[in-house]
């Protein structure tokens, strides 16, 4: 993902772009709720609290103060709904997350551009079918 703020400079405002590319591992802990069984589709809707860890090598950055440098773990809630489908021999199940990120990843240590961000916080919308 990207990163988009404004300097201001010798010849006034400039936008720049920094890129940022987290890998990170999480941990779910989830909560559903299902309706009932009906016409072989059964609909459900879950939350949940969410641990995610940045996977990603931070040794690169540590030193360059032209990039930005992360916190290794942030915490989220998740909500999200979907459906069970039954066929005669499979289960489709399409199903809809949404991410909140609580925690401010953003370090600002040694950055050169570290005043113009406040706060940096994860949000994903991810869309999922399963086929069983």
């Amino acid at each position: 993902s990207d990163v988009y703020y404004n300097i201001d400079g010798p010849e006034g405002p400039k936008a720049e772009t920094r890129k940022i590319d987290p890998s990170y591992f999480d941990l779910p802990v989830m909560l559903q709720w299902k309706t009932s069984y009906w016409q072989r589709l059964r609909f459900y809707v879950l939350t949940g609290a969410q641990v995610s860890v940045n996977m990603v090598r931070t040794e690169k950055v540590k030193d360059n103060p032209q990039l930005i440098k992360l916190n290794r773990y942030d915490g989220a809630l998740v909500f999200g709904f979907g459906c069970n489908k039954y066929g005669d021999k499979i289960k489709f199940s399409p199903e809809v997350r949404y991410k909140l990120g609580l925690t401010n990843v953003y370090v600002p240590d040694n950055t050169t551009f570290g005043n113009a961000i406040s706060r940096l916080s994860s949000q994903v919308i991810s869309i999922s079918f399963n086929f069983e």
